[in-house]
Parts: structure tokens; sequence; C-alpha cells
């Protein structure tokens, strides 16, 4: 069977090892993926139901079909096809749940750049310096990445957020399909 370079080692121990599976070895292929898809540590409810699928499925299709279809499955899961904020972190008094820190990673860098977290933000989750209110506050206030505006004036901001849906509004409508920069409306 041939490999690209970039397989990753613990993908090959699965392919081409020979005899009985150990379980802590799919498990460590299911992190793999679930890091690289995420962006984050599997929880102990994902790391068991990926795992046990593929062990079925290695059983079923043999080992590259086993793994590669437990690799897609990974893919295809909503935690990875939809952006979720379950609350996973701490309980508060009030019965709300914060996010985790991974959640909140992936909420900041959503809502302000609509893109993934950098590594910078990553870290900051992986070493707990997202797991309060004041983290994540001091963590947008002490980055040049994130610029957020606002004049400090509550109803100039107001005023100025319904004239931007007053502006969609009049626009949402329109038929895109045929604009041309020198069409007249």
């Amino acid at each position: 069977m041939k490999f690209s370079i970039k397989t990753p080692e613990i993908y090959r121990k699965i392919i081409l090892g020979e005899g009985a599976l150990k379980t802590e070895t799919i498990e460590a292929a299911i992190e793999d993926q679930i890091a690289l898809a995420l962006g984050r540590s599997p929880t102990p409810e994902e790391l068991a139901k990926f795992t046990e699928f593929a062990r079925r499925e290695i059983e079923k299709t043999g080992r590259y079909f086993g793994l590669r279809n437990a690799m897609i499955a990974v893919m295809v899961s909503p935690t990875f096809i939809y952006r979720s904020e379950l609350g996973l972190g701490e309980v508060q008094e009030d019965r709300r749940s914060m996010l985790s820190p991974a959640e909140l990673a992936y909420a900041i860098s959503y809502g302000l750049t609509d893109q993934k977290p950098d590594e910078a933000l990553r870290e900051a989750a992986k070493t707990g310096r997202l797991q309060t209110r004041e983290d994540v506050i001091k963590k947008l206030l002490t980055t040049e990445e994130y610029f957020v505006q606002h004049s400090g004036d509550n109803e100039k901001e107001r005023q100025a957020t319904e004239a931007s849906k007053k502006l969609y509004a009049s626009f949402k409508d329109k038929n895109w399909k045929g604009y041309s920069k020198n069409a007249k409306t």
C-alpha cells in the first residue's frame, strides 16, 4: 500500500499493523483527527463514540477502509459542520454554563473575523487563558488582531445600526444576477 509522506504514523500503525488493535491506538487516531478537524481534544463521549465506530468499521471493512470511514465520520459530524456553543465550561451560580475555552476561541474568532481561531487564540484556550469573562475581555483588549469599533455613544450606535438595516432592506430584494455597474435603477 502506498502512503503519502504526510500520513501520520498513528494511521500507518493501524493500517499496516498486524494482530489485534489496541483501543489506545484507535483512540490516538481519533484524537488526532478531532484535533485537526476541530482544533481541540475530543470530549470523553466523542472519543468513546468515534472509537467504537472505528472498531466496528475496521472489523466490517478492514483496517484501511475502517479507519477512513471513522475519519470521515468526524468530518461529517454536526460538531464539525456546525459551529456549536453548548456551554461545556463551568456552571455558574445562576445555572448558566460558560462556554469552554475551545468554544470561546471559536466564538471570538468567527464572531470577529469569520475565520478559525489562529494559533495564539488556540494556545490561549489550551493553556487556560480563556476561562473567565475577564480572560476574554483581556484577550480582546490586548490584541491588534480584532478591531471592534464603538463610539461610546450607544444611541448613535443604535442609529447607525438602524440605518444599516434600512440600507440592507432596500437592497435585499433586488435582482443581483442581472446587476451591472452601468445599469440604471
